[in-house]
């Protein structure tokens, strides 16, 4: 029996520095699109996301940033429509939102604005004032923007 647990102990290492290898590149594709993405490198920056999508398909964040690059390359913005649509299955408060953390799961409510761009540029009009309508009317901006102007307010006041 003693000899069977030391077997299959020696036989789970490898697997395990594998797996660990393995999470490791699939941060690197993570740091990278992020690299590419601050540098304009849309192109570059997509392949990456995709990269995460292959491997984490229902990460609302990972969609997002992918969609959010097709919409900046010319001629891809509709490519960006299905990755916002997969982005809205989970939105946070844009303050909430980790925009540089690879644990991040969720997609910031800006997304409906986004996908509401990418729809008018696909001349898909009414879908597009839907998702702009859903985005302005959300419960969730109308917290962010009221926070923010309290804290415009209190800072101009505290200059007076």
């Amino acid at each position: 029996m003693r000899y069977l647990l030391f077997l299959f102990y020696i036989i789970s290492i490898p697997f395990n520095n594998i797996y660990c290898q393995i999470e490791e590149d699939i941060e690197d594709y993570f740091k990278e699109g992020e690299y590419f993405f601050s540098r304009g490198d849309y192109e570059e920056a997509v392949y990456n996301y995709l990269k995460l999508i292959e491997h984490y398909p229902d990460n609302a964040n990972f969609n997002f940033k992918a969609g959010e690059c097709y919409l900046k390359i010319q001629g891809k913005e509709t490519l960006a429509i299905p990755f916002f649509e997969k982005a809205l299955t989970n939105i946070t408060e844009k303050n909430k939102y980790k925009r540089k953390s690879f644990e991040e799961t969720q997609a910031p409510l800006h997304a409906y604005f986004y996908l509401g761009n990418a729809y008018r540029i696909n001349n898909e009009l009414d879908k597009a004032l839907e998702a702009y309508n859903t985005f302005v009317n959300s419960p969730l901006i109308f917290l962010i923007y009221i926070h923010g102007i309290a804290g415009v307010m209190w800072i101009n006041l505290h200059k007076i």
